[in-house]
């Protein structure tokens, strides 16, 4: 991959021409030459909506507490939403999209439809003011 160069130019190792490629996965994170972060962000908040969607058998048991359930959520569920988020150029979109995803992870573990017409600060209450992934 050729980023901020001439596109057309060939790179070669001992004389056999490399294929330049738009994208490739290095270590778990998606390089691209476009700008922005969006793509990298989408990644792992649907490996995490994945890993929240494999619990539904813990969030639906009556016999776990809600503290546990939050605190599986933090461990299990958020870690992989936020893997690289360290690197990540977060826009006004990509903000909304990861407190989308924390507020759906919330309402799924409670059990909360989005028919029933809580709000997000009702959600939050219950689950105890966490600080929002954008905080952590």
């Amino acid at each position: 991959m050729i980023c901020g160069g001439d596109a057309n130019q060939q790179v070669k190792v001992n004389g056999e021409v490399l294929e330049q490629v738009e994208t490739f996965n290095f270590r778990g994170s998606l390089i691209d030459n476009a700008e922005g972060s969006s793509h990298e962000i989408r990644r792992p908040l649907a490996m995490a909506r994945s890993s929240a969607i494999a619990l539904t058998d813990i969030w639906k048991d009556r016999g776990i507490s809600k503290a546990t359930k939050i605190h599986i959520m933090d461990v299990l569920v958020f870690p992989i939403a936020l893997y690289g988020c360290e690197t990540w150029a977060v826009g006004m979109t990509d903000k909304k999209k990861i407190l989308a995803f924390e507020m759906w992870c919330w309402r799924k573990m409670l059990r909360i439809s989005w028919k029933e017409h809580k709000t997000n600060e009702f959600v939050r209450n219950q689950t105890g003011e966490h600080a929002s992934m954008c905080q952590k």
